[in-house]
């Protein structure tokens, strides 16, 4: 009797060990309902020959267009603003022209004091650089959300630029702060 009771004890004690890790698991994994997270597997690549719509906040309307523009002999990256009330910064124009311009990088802040723009032609530099594009819109009440997009930039075999879209990431939250990389609520 002594022996059928320490084993059933010991298997409450390692199912309930097990049902304790599989919540505290759950809850790290679960996707946030107030965040959109778009990873895309494979990544999407794009070249000159090719553009891309992304409705960033899923309403129906597209928010952001990437292209490749003819600049002389090469093509140069752009991410522009396919509606007027979306916007996009990642604060620097050109990464080695001027060294003290803030690039976004993981972790960093996404909110209203960053430089916002309608349109932004990557520059020449930063291949291979981890920088993401900090994404902004503004409802028609005035409200901001935010969100970043993780492009990587590397030069295709004809001297062109290929843009990697690894993921995207959009906050439902009215006037909510995130940062660069975050997926889910603090």
């Amino acid at each position: 009797m002594k022996t059928k009771t320490k084993s059933v004890g010991s298997t409450l004690i390692l199912v309930l060990s097990c049902l304790i890790i599989a919540c505290c698991e759950n809850k790290h994994n679960e996707s946030d309902p107030n965040f959109i997270v778009e990873d895309f597997e494979p990544d999407l690549v794009i070249t000159s020959d090719n553009q891309m719509l992304i409705d960033i906040d899923k309403d129906g309307t597209d928010d952001l267009k990437i292209f490749q523009q003819p600049i002389s002999s090469h093509y140069e990256p752009v991410f522009v603003s396919a509606d007027s009330l979306f916007q996009i910064s990642n604060e620097h124009y050109n990464i080695y022209n001027d060294p003290s311009l803030k690039l976004i990088s993981e972790g960093d802040s996404i909110n209203t004091n960053l430089t916002w723009l309608n349109q932004l032609t990557w520059m020449s530099g930063g291949e291979g650089i981890k920088v993401f594009l900090a994404l902004k819109k503004e409802d028609k009440d005035g409200n901001l959300y935010f969100g970043w997009l993780l492009p990587m930039i590397k030069y295709s075999e004809s001297s062109n630029f290929e843009i990697i879209i690894d993921k995207y990431v959009f906050c439902k939250l009215k006037n909510y702060e995130i940062k660069a990389g975050q997926e889910r609520g603090e």
